[in-house]
């Protein structure tokens, strides 16, 4: 942590760190309580301290300081090996200053005093029946304008990872995260699955938010690459077959009926062009059926993991699952994602590669169901306030013209 500062006044947090704080630590009034302090000043019983890596103006981290130094260091080692090689290198640098008492608290301090009502870590402590100091709380700061569901990694005292905490707090975060939470419990797997899927330990309702826990990872988790979609491509076979198949028409697909309901939701200015994008392509494969079945919603190499323990690979991140929608989706969304994600190609270069994938690789007919799935959302997130996805809502349905 370096001791650099965000600017003093309104604007002293970084916008990613203050719609963070206003989820997790809300005052009551639609603010948040979280504030910078320094070493010398006196902290009122239950202040949680964090310290803001790599710095306070560029935070990607928040590092619980009231941990004990090897739960620190174990939290930061802990699924490293989901991360990339560099991140993997910070991160194992820091779980060794962490190891030794580092960083110690600097000039620059995040605190989150006691609020009027239970904090985060009180709710999450009462669901799992532990005492609140036997719990530590970290998350990530993700940058953005938007909506946020932010996911906070409990561990305890000893580093022990015990549960993943989503917590919403607008309309369209409380539908989605309520919307995962129903399809993790449908999603249930027996024993002997070769898929785990993380299941919710509990779901409370706290200041206005929906607050969901998801099991813990195993321990044993290792990255999945890109090049990899052939070698887990079973396992959703494996999933999907779990579930009906059926031959439908896109007129009568519940999928269509969702495109159709969102697009009708939303202003007309975004909604009217979504709907007659919609409307095209159900007419252009009129007389046509397509294999429907179950779809993850974001199938990426970084939404899974391959784990001994859990018996063959862990997916997660289910929240724009679908029980019946056009089988091939998740192939398109693992090239796509990939494509806009990490290589940080344009909207017009990923959905132009996405078209020239052999037949073989994604059925031609389901890429184009895709972007427009993908316009569908990213407007719709637009809407809701992420000024990116608004841009990639417009390009896409250029793309689809």
């Amino acid at each position: 942590m370096t001791d650099a500062a965000p600017p003093a006044g309104p604007g002293r947090y970084p916008p990613s760190l203050d719609r963070l704080a206003r989820v997790l630590w809300p005052d009551g009034a639609g603010g948040h309580r979280v504030r910078w302090a320094g070493t010398a000043e006196p902290l009122p019983p239950g202040t949680e301290r964090y310290a803001a890596v790599p710095s306070p103006s560029s935070p990607a981290f928040l590092l619980p300081l009231d941990a004990p130094p090897r739960a620190r260091a174990r939290l930061l080692r802990h699924y490293n090996h989901l991360r990339t090689n560099r991140r993997r290198v910070q991160r194992l640098a820091l779980a060794s200053l962490a190891a030794v008492g580092l960083p110690r608290p600097g000039r620059r301090l995040l605190l989150a005093p006691p609020g009027p009502g239970p904090g985060l870590r009180e709710v999450v402590a009462d669901a799992l029946g532990l005492p609140a100091d036997d719990l530590v709380l970290s998350v990530a700061v993700r940058p953005g304008t938007g909506p946020l569901t932010p996911t906070v990694t409990v561990v305890d005292t000893s580093g022990r990872p015990r549960v993943f905490v989503k917590v919403a707090d607008t309309a369209e975060t409380r539908a989605e995260l309520d919307a995962e939470h129903d399809v993790l419990v449908a999603m249930r797997q027996p024993d002997d699955s070769p898929v785990l899927v993380p299941g919710p330990l509990f779901r409370r309702e706290w200041d206005g938010a929906l607050v969901v826990g998801i099991e813990p990872l195993p321990l044993d988790v290792r990255r999945v690459e890109v090049d990899e979609l052939e070698a887990v491509q079973p396992y959703l076979d494996a999933l999907v077959a779990t579930r009906p198949v059926a031959d439908l028409a896109l007129a009568g697909s519940p999928w269509t009926a969702r495109l159709r309901a969102v697009a009708a939701s939303l202003p007309s200015d975004v909604g009217a062009p979504l709907a007659a994008a919609v409307e095209r392509t159900v007419e252009r494969h009129a007389g046509t059926t397509f294999p429907h079945g179950l779809r993850h919603g974001d199938w990426s190499c970084w939404n899974m993991a391959r784990s001994r323990e859990a018996g063959g690979l862990a997916v997660w991140d289910w929240e724009f699952s679908e029980p019946s929608a056009p089988l091939g989706l998740d192939r398109s969304n693992w090239h796509f994602a990939f494509d806009t994600g990490v290589r940080g190609l344009s909207t017009a270069e990923s959905a132009a590669r996405l078209r020239a994938l052999p037949a073989g690789v994604a059925d031609p007919r389901s890429r184009e169901l895709y972007l427009l799935d993908m316009a569908v959302r990213r407007t719709a997130l637009g809407a809701g306030g992420e000024e990116a996805s608004a841009r990639w809502g417009r390009e896409l349905l250029a793309e689809l013209a």
